[in-house]
C-alpha cells in the first residue's frame, strides 16, 4: 500500500493490545428455536412446535420458544460459545430435545428496541425439523417450569413472551408451512 493510508501502519496485534472494549456499548445476544416435528412423520397433519413455559421474569407464567443467553469468553481469544451452540445447549437445557447442528437452518435477527425488559438483546432465531425419536425425549427443566409440543394450528391462543410469536410466523413462512 503506499501513498496517505501508509502514515499510520501498525501491526493488527499491536492495535489490538490498544483497542478498548469499554468504548463501545453491546447488547446482550440470545438464541431461540422454532422447533417442528410431525405426529408420526407424516407432514399431511399440522406439526407441532415446541414450546416452554417461563419459569422466572421476565414473562413469568408465558409460552416462549426455547433459548436464551449466549455464553460469552473472557477475552479476544476465549470468545464462548458459536450461536449454533447456543441455540443447542438452550434447548437441550429448558426441554430436553438434543437438536443438531446440521438440522439448524438460521431464520432471522429479532433486534427492536425494547423488546426484552432486561437490557437491549438481539435474538437469533433458528428453525429444526426433528423426528419422533428426539421429540419424545422432552423434558421441562433449567429456566422453563414446562416444555410440550403445541399443534400450531392453535398458536393463536397463547400469550408469548418477548416478540417469539412473531419470530414463530417468520420461521413458518420461511420454511413454507401454513400458520392456519
Amino acid at each position: 500500500v503506499t501513498g496517505k493510508f501508509n502514515d499510520d501502519l501498525e501491526s493488527e496485534e499491536e492495535f489490538l493490545e490498544k483497542y478498548e472494549e469499554k468504548d463501545y456499548k453491546k447488547p446482550s445476544v440470545t438464541t431461540s428455536l422454532v422447533c417442528i416435528t410431525w405426529p408420526n412423520d407424516v407432514i399431511d397433519y399440522t406439526p407441532e412446535l415446541l414450546l416452554i413455559e417461563r419459569k422466572k421474569h421476565p414473562y413469568k407464567g408465558c409460552i416462549a420458544l426455547p433459548g436464551g443467553f449466549l455464553n460469552v469468553g473472557p477475552n479476544r481469544i476465549k470468545q464462548g460459545e458459536s450461536l449454533e451452540e447456543c441455540v443447542i445447549r438452550e434447548t437441550f437445557e429448558e426441554a430436553g430435545i438434543l437438536v443438531l447442528e446440521e438440522q439448524l437452518s438460521q431464520v432471522y435477527a429479532f433486534g427492536k428496541p425494547g423488546r426484552d425488559p432486561r437490557t437491549r438483546v438481539i435474538d437469533i432465531v433458528y428453525f429444526a425439523h426433528i423426528t419422533q425419536d428426539q421429540a419424545a425425549m422432552i423434558k421441562a427443566g433449567d429456566d422453563a417450569a414446562k416444555a410440550g409440543w403445541h399443534l400450531a394450528s392453535r398458536l393463536k391462543n397463547y400469550n408469548f413472551a418477548f416478540d417469539h410469536a412473531d419470530a414463530i410466523k417468520m420461521a413458518f413462512k420461511r420454511a413454507n408451512i401454513y400458520l392456519p
